[in-house]
């Protein structure tokens, strides 16, 4: 009864903007109030039998990577720490049902909360500490700033995950002086934190807005050159960031490919995965199974193959999951992909999430574990208000 007596969309006006907020103080407080939101939904589907395609289609691909995990060597574990997992399932079904009518304010939001860590993120950069005294993590040589995550270089995926949509809002709406210098101020920031996948990504995200929505060749050429004028200015007065251009571009030689860390992580997956096609070892087993010593064996690199996960999401669903799993997920990305540009939403006011949700599934990139709870709230967040606006009484197109 006092479920019922909630107003849901209020419930998750609050909640998701609490999730915003914190998402400076580490994982805990966002997953804590995610997790809030995937009880509250299962009250809702048990007690008001709720059924529509997205519920179907998100609990079915649940159920398919669950069943892996049954016949993982390491069973009973995976099993069960992939089952909690469904609170990010739930989460993001929570909303693709109950978001409302709540879009212009979530931008305005995000905006909020990209351009105060944008800031905070340069300012950290000049002056060695951040506005409340944080100081530059030292490693690297004090040449990547992180904010508010202290040693977790992390604050630059924020910006392009939040900072796109956003992005492709205003852009949509055609106010380019809004756009351009969001763009420009979130490209800085994001080099300040020294990520240079977020960096890349980031600048592929603006690639495809400006294929999607601009029409204007002048405005175009302007953006980019301006960006690439900044990456340069940055490039010759900043050691920091020359020194992470040229480590990032020393790795396309053909012995630094060998030998590269993220490659070495992608090889043993593949081995891990050879030895268990069908079902793959388990959720979150990657860092026990790269111990196998014939796995280390077959991995001719001399960087360590071995980590607590293949650092790119596909390789870590063959390994962890096998080719059920991986078959599963690829299907959930292209049918999800093809449902939300069946209902226009790379042509709306959603473009930017639209393009962040390309971005986060783009397969040559480096990856966060996406089952981890700082990647995971992110991630599923955007995937449930894609899933909101895609729905056929929620439709939003042009």
């Amino acid at each position: 009864n006092f479920l019922k007596s909630l107003n849901m969309q209020l419930i998750s006006k609050i909640l998701l903007s609490l999730i915003v907020i914190t998402f400076l103080t580490g994982p805990a407080l966002p997953d804590i109030f995610a997790t809030i939101l995937s009880v509250i939904l299962l009250f809702e589907l048990i007690s008001k039998k709720i059924l529509n395609e997205n519920i179907f289609f998100l609990l079915i691909i649940f159920i398919l990577l669950l069943i892996p995990n049954l016949k993982s060597i390491y069973f009973p574990n995976p099993f069960l720490e992939f089952l909690v997992n469904i609170r990010y399932f739930l989460f993001a079904l929570f909303i693709s049902i109950f978001f409302g009518k709540n879009l212009n304010y979530f931008i305005k939001l995000l905006l909020i909360f990209c351009l105060f860590l944008s800031f905070d993120l340069i300012f950290q950069y000049v002056f060695s500490f951040n506005i409340i005294g944080i100081p530059i993590d030292p490693s690297h040589n004090g040449s990547r700033a992180s904010s508010f995550f202290g040693d977790e270089l992390v604050a630059g995926s924020y910006i392009y995950k939040l900072g796109l949509p956003v992005i492709g809002y205003y852009l949509f709406l055609k106010k380019f002086r809004t756009f351009f210098s969001l763009t420009i101020i979130f490209q800085i920031a994001i080099m300040c934190s020294g990520e240079r996948m977020t960096f890349i990504l980031f600048n592929f995200g603006i690639l495809l807005l400006i294929l999607i929505l601009m029409k204007d060749f002048q405005k175009i050429l302007l953006l980019l050159f301006s960006i690439i004028l900044v990456f340069f200015i940055m490039l010759i007065s900043s050691d920091g960031v020359k020194h992470r251009t040229e480590s990032f571009t020393e790795i396309f030689t053909k012995e630094k490919l060998i030998n590269d860390g993220h490659v070495a992580h992608a090889w043993t997956a593949t081995e891990i995965f050879k030895k268990n096609i069908f079902f793959g070892t388990g959720h979150k087993t990657f860092r026990l199974s790269c111990k196998d010593p014939d796995i280390r064996e077959k991995v001719k690199s001399l960087s360590e193959g071995c980590s607590t996960h293949p650092h790119n999401t596909y390789f870590e669903i063959l390994s962890d999951f096998g080719l059920l799993g991986f078959i599963s997920f690829i299907g959930f990305v292209v049918i999800s992909l093809m449902k939300f540009v069946s209902n226009n939403l790379h042509n709306s006011k959603l473009s930017g999430f639209f393009v962040t949700f390309v971005c986060i599934f783009w397969p040559l990139s480096s990856h966060g574990n996406f089952f981890n709870n700082r990647v995971a709230v992110l991630n599923f967040m955007i995937l449930g208000i894609l899933f909101y606006f895609s729905s056929e009484k929620n439709l939003f197109k042009k």
